[in-house]
């Protein structure tokens, strides 16, 4: 039986396509032909094109964030807002409770607060926060939002405040982890 390929043929096929693989690949190539042929196949969209696909990708970039910098934002103020009902009217909470009023541990319970929701709303301002948004917020506003199921019986407004924590606080690890398990890559650290 006779051998149909020759042997030096096939090698020459062989190195040039990887010739091919190389000038395709941005290489310069070895043959002159070859990277002229592949020079004229080859052509760079023209700059307005290019800027237009730009603003488009990064256009779909923000509106893929955007819902999570919104709910960072709306958790931010809640625990703001929390926090300086702590320090300001901390006497009608412990009253709603039935608790003991301790001004000093209220009040630095409402700093902490509001520390943690300037943490939580760093994401609102710059996408790259975000993790730290979630971060600070998701055990948070889960540990909140189960600590306040028992005021339910005793003092609706505690209750309510605490379970739009735990809503939030889920909302915001979920709408995150969306964003970030469709996201394209790595965010721009001058974006929104």
């Amino acid at each position: 039986m006779v051998d149909e390929f020759d042997p030096q043929e096939v090698a020459s096929a062989e190195r040039l396509d990887a010739d091919i693989s190389r000038s395709l690949s941005g290489a310069v190539g070895t043959d002159a032909a070859l990277t002229w042929i592949v020079a004229a196949v080859r052509s760079d969209p023209p700059a307005g094109l290019a800027a237009r696909i730009a603003a488009d990708h990064e256009k779909r970039e923000r509106a893929r964030w955007r819902p999570a910098q919104l709910v960072a934002a709306l958790f931010a103020v809640n625990l703001v807002s929390h926090g300086l009902g702590n320090m300001f009217v901390g006497e009608w909470v412990s009253r709603g409770l039935g608790e003991h009023y301790s001004p000093h541990a209220v009040r630095e319970g409402g700093f902490a607060l509001i520390a943690a929701g300037l943490a939580v709303g760093a994401g609102a301002l710059r996408r790259s926060w975000l993790p730290v948004s979630v971060g600070a917020g998701v055990p948070l506003g889960l540990a909140l939002g189960i600590y306040g199921l028992p005021e339910i019986t005793r003092f609706g407004q505690g209750a309510a405040l605490h379970i739009t924590q735990g809503a939030l606080g889920l909302a915001l690890g979920l709408v995150w982890w969306r964003a970030q398990r469709y996201s394209t890559g790595p965010p721009d650290e001058e974006g929104a």
